[in-house]
């Protein structure tokens, strides 16, 4: 059916790829998905290149916790949570540190609106599908997807300790100097995963970083990170 749709009609290539890699039968992500097609954040790096990497230190304690929400909270306005009502949250802490030689620049996020989207909830503009999430189970089985709400790419706290001060990216200048770590608190709404309906057990979390390849980094290699977790007792 896919090549079928392809050579009737060439305009509907997106709806294409979409038959060809089908979402498996596991609960839908939070937010949008990447998509190959999607355009590069235009850089100004000179010579040097970013390189992006976890801090997966601050993603040691991994807990689970129940809220609910109502329909009109920005959770479920912005597809945080799957549904309003009671939800199942995976929270923890994530922090994505610059070890390249090169600053991450990527300006005003008003220029670039095919990359960030301004979130009427939270007043600022996001950075499209920084990280995504997968959990997984023992067996190696892909349970629950989820993709990160980003709120902004800025300077939050040294990582190395040779790094230089800080540039001073923040919201509206987005970007992060090299040596300094960009840290989401596990306290922000949207820094979680809705894991409803999860079974008790242990799992493990994967996480990638700039997986869209929009962002031009000096190395890919160290985009990925695994932390094991375990679910208690109890109805999620």
């Amino acid at each position: 059916m896919a090549k079928k749709l392809f050579a009737l009609n060439p305009g509907i290539i997106l709806l294409v790829s979409v038959l060809t890699f089908p979402t498996p039968p596991y609960p839908t992500p939070n937010g949008p998905q990447t998509r190959p097609s999607e355009p590069r954040v235009p850089q100004t790096t000179g010579r040097n290149l970013p390189d992006l990497k976890f801090n997966r230190a601050r993603t040691a304690n991994i807990t689970i916790e129940q809220r609910t929400f109502a329909a009109d909270h920005c959770a479920v306005v912005e597809r945080c949570v799957r549904a309003s009502g009671r939800r199942s949250l995976l929270r923890f802490d994530i922090a994505v540190a610059n070890v390249g030689k090169g600053d991450l620049r990527l300006g005003d996020p008003r220029n670039n609106p095919r990359v960030f989207q301004f979130s009427p909830c939270h007043g600022h503009y996001h950075f499209r599908d920084l990280i995504t999430y997968e959990i997984h189970n023992m067996r190696g089985k892909l349970v629950f997807r989820g993709s990160k709400q980003a709120f902004c790419l800025r300077d939050n706290y040294r990582y190395l300790e040779n790094a230089p001060e800080s540039r001073g990216y923040d919201c509206d200048n987005q970007g992060i100097t090299a040596g300094w770590e960009d840290v989401y608190d596990r306290s922000l709404d949207c820094q979680w995963i809705d894991v409803t309906g999860i079974r008790p057990g242990r799992y493990t979390l994967k996480a990638t970083l700039n997986g869209s390849r929009r962002i031009q980094e000096s190395n890919l290699r160290n985009n990925k990170m695994t932390v094991s977790f375990t679910v208690p007792e109890g109805t999620w």
